[in-house]
């Protein structure tokens, strides 16, 4: 366990080290890609073996941070005014701001995330499960966006094809905080 959290206190240092370069005001590189891959890959490794709830709440976190960390700094300014608009309640002002970054960053699925996300808030279900599905074109392992989707086909009584997404994304993240919507023994009537 100590082991573990040595190595995880490492990951988030790297984590930390390489969205501050990420964020630099340098051209992407072929190099800072790699390693972001690298990082991703080994966050998600991280997550699926965490022992306990703290050690998968802070790995989610560093991922949060991964995925927020925008290709450039264009690209990070408006995601920062996204989430600021959003964390004071202005959620057609986070929408815009994340719809901007959609048009102008078209491959960063954390943007898609986004605007699903202030889509589902603002009643817009039905195409939250659109953008969802650009989200995991972009990110197969998104699983906030697995997760949301499975919310919203909940509360459209679909309740079968919940389940199996929100199985998908336990399977990813199991210590994730929307578990407790499984129905553990589903019946074939669902």
């Amino acid at each position: 366990m100590r082991a573990f959290n040595r190595s995880l206190a490492i990951l988030a240092a790297l984590i930390l080290a390489t969205t501050t370069a990420l964020r630099a005001e340098t051209p992407s590189t072929t190099t800072a890609a790699e390693q972001r891959a690298a990082i991703r890959t080994q966050l998600f490794a991280a997550l699926g073996a965490a022992e306990t709830e703290a050690e998968g709440r802070r790995i989610e976190g560093a991922i949060w941070q991964l995925w927020t960390t925008a290709p450039d700094p264009s690209a990070q300014a408006l995601m920062d005014r996204a989430l600021a608009a959003r964390q004071t309640g202005d959620l057609e002002a986070a929408l815009a701001a994340s719809q901007a970054l959609t048009e102008a960053y078209p491959a960063y699925a954390e943007g898609w995330n986004q605007v699903a996300t202030l889509q589902f808030m603002l009643g817009q279900g039905d195409r939250s499960l659109e953008t969802i599905h650009r989200v995991l074109e972009l990110e197969p392992k998104h699983f906030g966006a697995l997760s949301g989707r499975a919310i919203i086909l909940m509360r459209q009584g679909r309740v079968r094809l919940s389940q199996k997404y929100l199985r998908e994304a336990v399977a990813i993240h199991p210590w994730l905080r929307a578990r407790r919507f499984l129905i553990t023994a589903p019946s074939e009537d669902l």
